[in-house]
Parts: C-alpha cells; structure tokens; sequence
C-alpha cells in the first residue's frame, strides 16, 4: 500500500477507539468478498436508453420503497432544491456533540514560513462511534490505494478493484444516492438500472486519467478529492477536501493544521459551520519531505455518501462556465431550529472532464 491513512501518534490525540479500528478493518477484509470478477472502470457513456439489464426497477420505485427519496418536479426544476434535499437525506455527524472543532487562529500567508497561528490539533473530538458505519469503513479501505506524488502511474490491483466495488454497492444503497440516482435518471443524465449506475459512478469516481499532458494514468476523481495528492516540483499539495481524510491525518501526527482561512475578513467560523476553508502543513511518509496546502475547503461532518452524492449530482447537471468549472449553491440550514438565520450559502465547484466518450470527475470541492 502506498499511502497509510493513520497510524495512532500518542502525542496529538487520544487512541482511536478499538471498535471503530475493528469494524473498519473488518469492512475492508470483507471488501469484494461476493466480487468474483471486479469491475475495471472503463470510460462510460450516458446515452438514455442505452442502458443494459432494462428489468431492473427504475430508481424511484427503488427509492419510493426505502425511504422518501423521490424527486418533485420543483427540485428537478430546481438544481439548489435537489441538492437541499440531499443534504436533508445524508447522514452527519452533530456539530459540538459528534465533533468538535478548535478552529484557533487565521492561517499565515506564507504556509511554510509563516507564524503559526494554530499550534493544536484542528479536531477536538470526534465520536468513534459515529463513525462505525459501514460506509465510513469502506472509504477508509481505500485511501491507502495510491501514489501520493503526481506524475507516479497508478497500479490498481485486484484486491483495490474489489474495495472500489464494495464501496459502490454500500452507497447506491443509502437514502442520498437513491434520491441522486433518481434526480440524475430523470434528467436522463445517468443510467435507469442499478448495475449500469454503478459502473456510471466508478467511471466518474474512480477511472485513471493522466492528470498532466502525455503523462500516465496517475489519478482519478476520488483520489484527488478525497485523498490528497502532492506535486513534487512545487511541494504543494492538490485536491484533499475531505474531513476524514484530514482528520485521521492529523491523529497520526502526519497533518499539521495551520489555521482558518477567511478571504476578505478574520472572522472566526461559527461551532456548527458545515464548511470550513483551512491551511495545513503534510508530511510526505515516504520521504519525510513537507508539503503545503494554503488554502482547502472541506464540508464537516458528512458522510462519504452524501458528498459523493452532492458532488456527483453538481458536476452533472449544474452549467459549464469559464476554465470548464461547473458551479452549485444551495443553503446548508442552521443546526438550531430556533436561530432566524435560514443558514449558510454553500458553492459547489465541480470540474468535469470528457476522455474517450465518457465522463470522469477531475475535481469537486465547497466553498462558502
């Protein structure tokens, strides 16, 4: 494995509980046990109607079964109103209660050179048991499926395909991918059956594409986003935008937190803020070097299925505009029903690249 997601540094935090470490490692053996063949997640296109295994129930009778995961005609109408609702559907940790934040001071401009305005751990406390999910579990087996430099072709064996695969299944089953798999199908953006969706999704998510001209397959998607990858010849890293990601790297004493970022103003994020924009320092395990991040935006506290289903119904359907960007706002509400606020504004910035006929997602993140 090429990128260790966390080994315990007594120093930074607590030990994670052993629960937790225990349902996750028996998510990831359990990985691809039913797989006898795993997918290889060639370019997929969307042709409507051209989807195979026609039998399947379409995805809202599907959703209409499970839970109230239908789209109405006003979201479908409405990009902001469907995304609310994936919001509304999705699983996250409380605020204050399930995690906790020490947000400290604003970062320095200069990152590597610069006062350190945040000298503790980002991440006060995080509920172990919240996230001993089966989906939490499966996204963790594959974070330390990649080459972090860029550049480095990627090698994706049989055991990584299997992990890719199992995470698929365990999320096309929750309420936010049902509710986005039906929103996209009947916009006839995405495949009406359950097997030719989840081959759609591991093309958008998980395909190698060359992230430099006339270099080698060497990322995807979901390495980019979810993982973090490091350019070499500037020491900068690219892409990590999740909280998972950034938090189990910070309890292994890779991640340093440098502060907040606030463009514009050093007003410090509320407690319950979903969204954060953030500076970290991160050491390269491999060779010690240090590579910086100035500036990462991540959503707090959501489950890999609901950002997997925001981003993934963003990039679909939101409007192209400059430099190829497709971008998304919809309101996050106040976790206090009785706060007059109606919540926070939330941009969804999503990049989305047409190779050989189909759809891969090159980059997704909030901004706020």
């Amino acid at each position: 494995r090429r990128s260790s997601p966390c080994r315990e540094d007594p120093r930074r935090s607590p030990g994670i509980n052993e629960r937790l470490m225990a349902s996750w490692a028996a998510i990831a053996a359990a990985a691809g046990a039913d797989d006898d063949e795993p997918t290889t997640w060639a370019a997929v296109a969307t042709a409507p109607g051209d989807d195979d295994d026609a039998d399947e129930s379409p995805p809202e009778a599907e959703a209409e079964a499970s839970t109230d995961a239908t789209p109405t005609a006003e979201e479908l109408e409405d990009l902001a109103l469907g995304l609310a609702r994936v919001w509304a559907l999705g699983a996250k940790l409380a605020p204050g209660t399930e995690y906790a934040l020490d947000v400290q001071g604003y970062a320095s401009r200069d990152v590597r050179r610069g006062p350190d305005y945040a000298p503790r751990p980002l991440f006060r406390h995080v509920d172990a048991e919240a996230v001993a999910q089966p989906t939490f579990g499966a996204f963790v087996a594959l974070l330390d499926n990649y080459e972090r430099e860029v550049g480095r072709k990627e090698r994706v064996t049989r055991a990584e395909k299997a992990e890719e695969s199992r995470f698929l299944d365990l999320v096309i089953e929750t309420p936010p991918m049902r509710y986005a798999w039906a929103y996209l199908s009947a916009k006839r953006r995405a495949p009406s059956s359950k097997p030719a969706f989840k081959r759609y999704l591991g093309s958008l998510w998980f395909r190698l594409v060359a992230s430099t001209r006339h270099g080698p397959p060497d990322s995807s998607g979901f390495e980019h986003v979810f993982v973090g990858e490091e350019r070499s010849d500037t020491s900068a890293v690219t892409g990590c935008h999740n909280w998972l990601r950034l938090w189990l790297e910070e309890r292994s004493g890779a991640l340093d937190y440098r502060g907040y970022v606030a463009h514009g103003s050093r007003r410090r994020p509320a407690a319950d803020q979903r969204a954060l924009a953030l500076a970290f320092a991160w050491r390269d395990a491999e060779d010690g070097s240090v590579d910086v991040k100035p500036t990462t935006t991540t959503l707090l506290g959501t489950s890999p299925e609901l950002e997997l289903a925001l981003y993934t119904m963003a990039a679909l359907c939101a409007e192209e505009g400059d430099h190829g960007k497709r971008v998304a706002t919809f309101v996050v509400p106040k976790e206090d029903d009785d706060d007059d606020d109606d919540g926070m504004r939330v941009r969804l910035n999503c990049v989305l690249w047409n190779v050989d006929g189909g759809h891969t997602i090159r980059t997704a993140y909030p901004s706020i």
